[in-house]
């Protein structure tokens, strides 16, 4: 979990370091990726007993949250690659 967490973190800031609207989704787009690999992790973390279902429910509410806002943020950007 805390690989998929400094993976987000990480690639959206290379990505936002990079010269090309293009490069930077592409790091949006693993980000997102971490994003839902951190959700997996959360709930076999549930699953197994590790997590009681308040801490379980909230931490998954944030996974949640954060991949919706790179959604988003890549959906705005995307129609920005297409254009000559």
């Amino acid at each position: 979990m805390r690989r998929a967490v400094i993976s987000i973190m990480s690639n959206i800031a290379e990505g936002s370091g990079r010269k090309s609207t293009r490069e930077l989704l592409q790091f949006l787009y693993i980000a997102k990726s971490s994003a839902g690999e951190l959700e997996s992790q959360l709930t076999a973390a549930f699953d197994q007993g590790y997590l009681n279902r308040p801490v379980f429910a909230e931490l998954h509410r944030r996974a949640d949250m954060i991949q919706r806002m790179l959604g988003a943020f890549i959906k705005r950007l995307a129609p920005v690659t297409h254009h000559p």
